[in-house]
């Protein structure tokens, strides 16, 4: 297998999103970091919530999920990266 592979980054997303993952990262460090604490108050959190925002999350990706492939059908033919 080659290595160079996965340093390739002609036609990627990598440099786009690069800020906004080490962003998400640097935000989840510090929550780590905290243990729940907020301004010296505990915080808890029920699973409600996640399970709401989950399941949007699930039907909004899903539309997109669809969208992207009628936009990808549209523009394989004239794009560079499936030569």
């Amino acid at each position: 297998m080659n290595i160079q592979l996965f340093f390739i980054m002609r036609c990627t997303l990598v440099p786009r999103i690069k800020g906004q993952v080490l962003s998400t990262v640097g935000v989840a460090v510090l929550v780590t970091m905290a243990h729940g604490a907020l301004f010296n108050q505990k915080v808890t959190l029920t699973p409600i919530p996640f399970r709401l925002v989950g399941l949007a999350l699930a039907i909004f990706l899903g539309f997109r999920d669809t969208a992207s492939y009628v936009s990808e059908v549209r523009n394989s033919a004239t794009s560079e990266c499936f030569l």
